[in-house]
């Protein structure tokens, strides 16, 4: 429980992480993160 948990923290960080670059302008970086956490995080 306590794994998925922190899993699922990590996550939100990405995507927190994407959201404030994408804020401030960064595209580029925000989108290496985007596809770095699209890569780490599989949907179906």
């Amino acid at each position: 429980m306590f794994k998925k948990f922190m899993r699922a923290m990590e996550y939100r960080s990405y995507c927190m992480a994407i959201r404030e670059l994408r804020n401030r302008g960064y595209y580029s970086k925000a989108d290496e993160i985007s596809e770095f956490k699209q890569k780490m995080y599989p949907t179906y």
